[in-house]
């Protein structure tokens, strides 16, 4: 990991795993050549609870950081 590397916290709440979002959010993470650190994941137990899940994506540039959120 690059010193200048810029971090920040991001924030999902739904049916992460259902609609496949939550695979789709790392993907996309990982294609940018971007890393993620899984804070907080909590998954619905029901088909009403929305799962959650808080990560920090991390870039080596704030315009690298910038592009992928």
């Amino acid at each position: 990991m690059s010193e200048e590397a810029h971090s920040e916290i991001v924030e999902a709440k739904g049916h992460l795993i259902d609609s496949r979002l939550l695979t789709s959010v790392f993907d996309k993470v990982i294609e940018r050549g971007a890393r993620f650190d899984v804070l907080e994941f909590s998954i619905g137990r029901t088909n009403e609870e929305f799962s959650q899940l808080r990560l920090r994506v991390t870039a080596d540039t704030a315009r690298a950081l910038k592009d992928l959120l």
